[in-house]
């Protein structure tokens, strides 16, 4: 699976999604100025399928540096954000 999304106004590409978090990859000319900090909460805006963009909050778990990638976990989803992420990974 890979969407589009954008993490503090950044653009990434996500590569994993599940209920429980994502995985997702810097994109490389904006690595410098975009990288989360380990254990920061931001705003993950994700792009549907069909244009529509979903905000969650996310708590970053993992960075790699070197490959410009990340984990980051959901908090707190309200049962809309729920069942768009059953959308989104379950095709729903």
């Amino acid at each position: 699976m890979l969407l589009s999304g954008r993490l503090n106004g950044c653009a990434v590409k996500i590569v994993d999604v599940s209920l429980g978090g994502v995985g997702c990859a810097i994109e490389l000319e904006s690595t410098e100025d975009c990288e989360p900090l380990p254990e920061s909460d931001v705003t993950l805006e994700i792009e549907g399928r069909g244009g529509d963009i979903y905000r969650f909050a996310v708590r970053v778990t993992w960075l790699d540096e070197d490959k410009g990638t990340f984990g980051a976990a959901f908090c707190a989803l309200s049962d809309t954000q729920f069942r768009v992420l059953e959308r989104l990974t379950l095709g729903r």
